[in-house]
């Protein structure tokens, strides 16, 4: 029942929300009212995120906020993977807006391609080096320009608990744009869909960690930032 609910209000909500997030931002940037149009954006995505979250049945508890910049900047947010709501609960727990790096095949889909386009996204094709390189060049631009994006470094989603590994590679974009890390630890959210396969109520914990800058000599080596990372976000996993 929870599982029709969801994707009920979630189809009836759709056009509404897009709408409202492509007009008034577009007349904002119109006039040069770019931090209008940010401003908006935030409190509409974190407003819409969260409401489906909690239409799940999920809580969503946050720890470390203080440990958030209360504006985006050249910040680079890098989170364990678990769950297709994941980019909800981010975009819920963070004040500012955050794109992400996104799989380029998303970029098909004619309302979600224009949700990510306002959230800042890059999209990647992972079968084209080409295009790998592509992309981390428009991560950096992205970075260097004031706009947070979201990492997700396992490359897939673990769909439990256990993370999977970092891929050093992943984090080129964060060390190339000399961004100030933010590692982010996830827990719980496959319960909302991964664990059974359709939407169930869940209380998502996320914790957020002190930045990582990327600039200092001992962070510049992708291949030990890994490590160090693997080791600061799983140190917040909680028990299964």
């Amino acid at each position: 029942m929870r599982n029709i609910f969801f994707y009920t209000v979630f189809a009836v909500l759709l056009i509404p929300v897009f709408i409202v997030a492509v007009i008034p931002p577009g007349v904002f940037r119109l006039f040069g009212k770019r931090d209008l149009a940010e401003r908006y954006l935030k409190k509409l995505s974190r407003a819409y995120f969260g409401f489906l979250i909690k239409v799940s049945g999920s809580t969503l508890q946050v720890e470390g906020a203080e440990n958030l910049p209360e504006e985006g900047g050249s910040i680079c947010l890098v989170s364990n993977h678990q769950s297709y709501f994941d980019i909800l609960i981010i975009e819920a727990a963070t004040p500012f807006l955050v794109g992400f790096v996104a799989k380029k095949e998303l970029t098909r889909l004619p309302i979600l391609s224009t949700w990510m386009k306002v959230l800042g996204c890059v999209p990647i094709d992972r079968k084209s080096p080409r295009s790998a390189v592509e992309a981390i060049n428009k991560g950096v631009e992205s970075i260097k320009n004031g706009n947070p994006l979201v990492l997700f470094p396992e490359g897939t989603r673990s769909r439990g608990q256990k993370m999977n590994r970092i891929k050093p590679g992943s984090l080129k974009l964060a060390i190339k744009s000399g961004a100030v890390i933010i590692p982010i630890t996830i827990n719980h959210s496959y319960r909302i869909y991964e664990e059974n396969s359709r939407v169930c109520a869940a209380d998502v914990l996320v914790i957020i960690h002190k930045a990582i800058d990327t600039k200092l000599e001992e962070n510049s080596d992708s291949h030990k930032l890994a490590e160090k990372l693997q080791q600061v976000i799983e140190s917040g996993l909680a028990a299964d």
